[in-house]
């Protein structure tokens, strides 16, 4: 269980605001777009990961039938897509905008946004800034143990940076260590 992050109660008090129709890019395995249908928005998402959309189709699926009907995923390259009806959120959750490495790519994907967005549409878009100078380049950090309920395995989570000043590209490593049984203690 990763990226406990506590945008949730952020992106609902929006979407009490601006209402449904809403569209999440990068949608992964349904981390928000599952909470948006449970409190009643109409939620479509996209991904270009098939495992990942399987994983959340298998959460929807646990869905009481009037959630499962809110939702909508389709995969799609947030780059290039074509979707109805227009939409008045938008949503890019954590990191996802970091997955578009250019300029051009970052503008494909927001104008392709911006055209299936409502007049009055708003776009949530949730970003990172790490400050690649406060970590040592190549270095492995710790970030934590973490419970997955799932599995009922604990998880050492560890990560390493490298930047690329020629490219201007920020390289993270994740690596997950699943600890057996006697180490749960």
């Amino acid at each position: 269980i990763q990226n406990q992050l506590e945008d949730l109660e952020f992106y609902l008090e929006a979407l009490e605001t601006y209402g449904s129709p809403v569209f999440e890019v990068g949608c992964g395995t349904g981390r928000l777009l599952i909470p948006f249908a449970r409190e009643g928005f109409q939620v479509t998402g996209i991904d270009t990961s098939r495992a990942m959309l399987q994983i959340a189709r298998k959460k929807i699926e646990q869905e009481s039938d009037e959630i499962r009907k809110r939702i909508t995923l389709t995969f799609a390259d947030m780059r290039e897509f074509q979707l109805l009806p227009l939409f008045k959120v938008a949503v890019l959750g954590c990191n996802t905008f970091q997955h578009l490495l250019t300029n051009s790519e970052q503008d494909q994907t927001l104008s392709c946004i911006y055209r299936h967005l409502e007049p009055e549409g708003r776009l949530f878009l949730q970003s990172t800034h790490v400050h690649f100078w406060d970590h040592e380049p190549d270095v492995l950090y710790h970030r934590g143990r973490e419970y997955h309920p799932e599995t009922q395995h604990l998880i050492d989570v560890f990560y390493s940076y490298h930047y690329d000043y020629l490219k201007q590209l920020q390289y993270l490593h994740l690596y997950l260590d699943i600890l057996d049984e006697q180490e749960h203690i």
